[in-house]
């Protein structure tokens, strides 16, 4: 998933990005019989959407104070669920 490198974390190519954005317009615009955890976040609208970011924010600040490789790792995984439910929000807002 994440690999030292130097000291530092190696990223994700950000082609998963633009991956990421088009499962989730697929998500809103045709929602699974059975709805699945990005189908509901969108359901619940900003209010939802916007508990689930201030979550994720708390957490990766947290992840933020922890030394070393593990929580440099840490950190990238906070960070990405972060990243994630923004990208929710900005979908459920239709902002592409």
């Amino acid at each position: 998933m994440i690999e030292a490198a130097r000291g530092g974390v190696c990223m994700v190519d950000s082609s998963i990005l633009s991956r990421l954005a088009q499962v989730l317009a697929e998500r809103k615009a045709n929602p699974p019989e059975k709805p699945s955890y990005v189908a509901k976040l969108l359901q619940g609208g900003t209010t939802r959407i916007g508990a689930k970011i201030l979550e994720e924010a708390a957490e990766t600040i947290e992840a933020g104070e922890e030394p070393g490789i593990a929580g440099s790792e840490h950190l990238v995984k906070e960070t990405a669920d972060l990243v994630f439910h923004a990208m929710v929000l900005l979908t459920h807002r239709d902002v592409p």
